[in-house]
């Protein structure tokens, strides 16, 4: 299945994450709202360890859950937001957190940008939803590759699928769903972890 863990694999050159919190009075809705997304996703059980990211937009930025959370418990050390990101170097640029940003930022942050309705991006790795028996009976769009995690490669393919529909699976790694907020990505996928074979 998924290649195993090692960190983020994007850039993050000296100076462009900034070491602050970032709960705030203007993000604290979105925050707790990723909070308990993470909790239902994992009761359920389509969450587990520290598998899987949150993403909410707030402007021109988004919040997206640090390198390695664990979503059954996030706590306000475990989100960052993120101002600038370059696709074509796979380099972060501008973002504040006391944590690195999920190793698959370059995904959720090529979806924001190429799909303005987008305003929130949940990625899990649930076995279920990826298997081709699902695959075929929800007629989900999966990648050609099975391209390794936090790579441009990746977060194209997964874009590429993201422009024609809501859900896309990462060949022989994970579900992504994309929605107008975090509670509609939830329920996007516990309907079709509920439809699954």
């Amino acid at each position: 299945m998924a290649e195993h863990y090692t960190g983020v694999k994007y850039s993050i050159p000296d100076g462009a994450l900034e070491r602050k919190t970032v709960f705030t009075v203007e993000n604290k809705a979105q925050i707790r709202a990723m909070k308990k997304a993470g909790k239902e996703l994992s009761e359920r059980g389509l969450a587990q360890g520290t598998t899987g990211n949150l993403s909410v937009r707030t402007g021109s930025k988004f919040i997206i859950t640090a390198t390695a959370s664990d979503l059954s418990r996030l706590s306000d050390e475990d989100f960052v937001v993120v101002e600038g990101f370059d696709a074509e170097s796979n380099t972060l640029t501008k973002a504040a957190g006391l944590k690195e940003p999920s190793s698959e930022t370059p995904m959720h942050d090529l979806v924001y940008k190429t799909r303005k309705d987008v305003n929130a991006i949940i990625h899990v790795h649930d076995r279920l939803l990826v298997s081709e028996d699902a695959i075929r009976k929800l007629k989900l769009p999966v990648t050609e590759a099975e391209n390794a995690y936090g790579t441009k490669e990746l977060a194209q393919a997964v874009a590429g699928l993201l422009a024609k529909g809501n859900a896309a699976v990462a060949k022989g790694h994970g579900i992504v769903v994309a929605g107008k907020s975090i509670g509609e990505c939830t329920e996007s996928l516990v309907t079709l972890r509920r439809r699954a074979p």
